[in-house]
């Protein structure tokens, strides 16, 4: 087995699990060259097929470029060293002709010494044209060596290196939801290099995490400029969009995605969550049962069935629902909602407030169950006032009827005994 069998190269696209199979080599070509399986059924490249080669191809020919490299650059050393010599010879023949110790010059008679004065006299203007011209011709050729330079990208790699070093660096910190920290690195990252597809990805993510939604879809715009199939860009705008509550057009971008990636279940759970905010309860429920058929203890799901079916008003259904979820996730505080609210709809009061009371647990800082568990208790208050309104009422109408029949009792035993 060489080393072209043994490579194996993961797809850039996280959304794909498989490895390079081909590499494009046409020149032109502005899309990426390493292809998965997945890559190449999306046909990026269908318009210049002949150019498309297995991997092994592509090592073969890295190997041809790195023999070609070692050639010219010992070209260039060659041609280096004649410099440096010539200019060696330059240096010495200045050093020899006008650098005379004073003990030397003194060994000299009258005639070698008025020949030697005479050629210093001449230093300034004899070596003024030497100066001007290598000084000339030096900035020209290094002006030279820099356009060269500029023209083959050589400086390219090691931004792309530390553009792909600030990109997995903001990526950690986003996946620590550190989005504002992550989000300086990546604009680094961008900056060196506004066409990695993940970096602007990254930060359409980490834009949507903190709420800013419209920031979020320019982003997610722009890396599907770079790549119109990318799963989760499209993923990131729909979710902005429901966040948005422009659920029609979520569920546009929900459906594109699905035809790309039939696979990738975040389309269905943010279709269904559009489909449950327009009150479309049975659709819901059509894609959630889609979804438990092929995996039963998905949570996610389970909870948005409870929560479609709570909806529908119908209480048992959705706590059953509920209750398989906790088993396969008890950190989701809003499967405790769901929960607490068809308990509460259900007057059950005291066992709602048990579930607002786990959701909080876990979410403390959730306004909305903040709001209905207080409401709840405010409505418990005012019913036991009620209640107890209520038998104080009857109690004191027992009272007087009592006070009643003795008065009546006392009247006619007076009557009796007289």
């Amino acid at each position: 087995m060489n080393k072209a069998d043994e490579l194996m190269i993961q797809c850039w696209n996280p959304d794909h699990k498989g490895c390079v199979q081909q590499v494009c080599f046409n020149l032109f070509c502005q899309k990426r060259r390493l292809q998965c399986l997945q890559c190449i059924k999306n046909q990026q490249h269908s318009s210049h097929l002949s150019d498309q080669h297995q991997i092994k191809d592509m090592m073969d020919y890295i190997q041809q470029v790195q023999l070609k490299c070692d050639e010219i650059v010992s070209m260039l050393s060659s041609y280096a060293r004649l410099i440096e010599d010539e200019f060696t010879k330059l240096k010495q023949g200045i050093l020899q002709k006008y650098q005379m110790p004073i003990n030397r010059l003194m060994q000299l008679n009258n005639s070698q010494i008025n020949i030697a004065f005479d050629t210093m006299l001449k230093f300034q203007e004899s070596t003024k044209e030497i100066k001007f011209n290598i000084e000339k011709q030096s900035n020209e050729f290094i002006k030279e060596l820099k356009k060269k330079q500029t023209e083959l990208k050589l400086e390219e790699l090691n931004q792309l290196y530390e553009a792909e070093q600030l990109y997995q660096q903001g990526d950690n910190l986003r996946k620590s939801n550190k989005c504002n920290e992550a989000l300086q690195l990546l604009d680094k990252s961008i900056a060196i290099n506004p066409n990695n597809l993940l970096a602007l990805d990254c930060k359409s993510s980490c834009l949507r995490k903190l709420s800013q939604f419209k920031e979020a879809i320019i982003w997610a715009d722009k890396a599907l400029l770079l790549d119109p199939k990318h799963s989760h860009s499209i993923y990131i705008k729909a979710r902005c969009l429901y966040c948005q509550q422009n659920y029609a057009e979520a569920i546009q971008w929900t459906d594109e995605g699905l035809a790309i990636d039939p696979e990738y279940k975040n389309f269905n759970d943010t279709k269904v969550n559009c489909l449950i905010s327009i009150e479309k309860y049975n659709e819901a429920m059509v894609i959630i049962d889609k979804v438990l058929s092929i995996k039963a203890e998905d949570a996610k799901f389970l909870k948005l069935k409870g929560q479609s079916l709570m909806n529908l008003k119908k209480y048992d259904e959705a706590l059953s629902f509920c209750d398989k979820a906790l088993k396969y996730d008890s950190s989701d505080e809003m499967i405790y909602f769901i929960k607490a609210e068809c308990l509460k709809n259900q007057k059950k009061y005291e066992q709602a407030i048990v579930c607002y009371n786990k959701a909080l647990q876990i979410y403390p800082q959730d306004q909305s169950i903040i709001n209905k568990k207080g409401i709840l208790l405010n409505q418990e208050k005012l019913n036991v006032k009620i209640f107890f309104k209520k038998k104080i009422n009857e109690s004191q109408i027992i009272f007087l009827r009592i006070i009643f029949f003795l008065f009546l009792f006392q009247f006619n035993l007076h009557l009796i005994l007289q």
